[in-house]
């Protein structure tokens, strides 16, 4: 697989990362990298992300100057967040449901497994 979708559901998996706490944005890119390293978020559209989510009151931003260089944002779930979180949840399952049935008929097509290949 290539670089991450630029789909909805990079949203999703940034709010899921930060369940784990309070994180910057390459904390959260490490996460994500982490849990689907066949697929690589692209930086400048975590952060692009990032700042929708803040403008939209699904994250928080908090600044940190203490240590040496730029100030550093850390970002937290709000409320709104574990909404959208939920919801993600559903619509995932949904997906994952009918693309189930669509490989069970595949299987019973062509009489391979798909996991086979």
């Amino acid at each position: 697989m290539g670089p991450f979708q630029r789909g909805r559901h990079v949203q999703a998996f940034i709010l899921l990362c930060l369940t784990d706490g309070e994180a910057y944005g390459l904390e959260i890119q490490e996460r994500i990298n982490n849990l689907i390293p066949q697929n690589r978020m692209d930086r400048a559209f975590l952060y692009r992300t990032l700042n929708r989510l803040e403008e939209e009151g699904s994250i928080c931003v908090r600044l940190d100057d203490s240590q040496k260089g730029p100030v550093r944002k850390y970002y937290t779930l709000k409320t709104k967040g574990y909404s959208e979180l939920e919801s993600f949840e559903k619509e995932i399952r949904f997906r994952v449901n009918n693309l189930t049935i669509f490989l069970d008929k595949y299987t019973l097509i062509t009489g391979e497994s798909c996991k086979e290949k």
